[in-house]
């Protein structure tokens, strides 16, 4: 499913003493249908994406941040609960060149 999205931020997370290590992708998606409005809350949900790749801290360009980019999502089966999935961002997609990130 491709979508457009706006990236709020990019995390790199490293914790030695749990040996977590990973990077979040903050974002919003864009337009009329992820504008919420109703008794208790008005505006844009953020969401986010956990990797594990260090390098894709590296691989977004700080161009990015804040902008409407096109993105592709994968369903990809939830480590937790095998019942049910999870949506990750695939591949970021602007001025004609593209970041894939699985």
């Amino acid at each position: 499913m491709k979508e457009k999205i706006i990236i709020r931020s990019v995390l790199r997370s490293q914790n030695p003493k749990n040996a977590f290590q990973g990077i979040r992708i903050a974002f919003d998606f864009t337009g009329e249908k992820a504008i919420s409005n109703n008794a208790n809350f008005k505006g844009t949900a953020e969401n986010s994406c956990w990797y594990t790749d260090l390098k894709l801290f590296d691989k977004i360009p700080i161009e990015l941040i804040g902008k409407p980019v096109d993105a592709t999502f994968k369903a990809i089966t939830n480590s937790r609960n095998p019942m049910k999935s999870i949506s990750t961002i695939e591949t970021i997609y602007y001025n004609g060149s593209s970041i894939s990130l699985l």
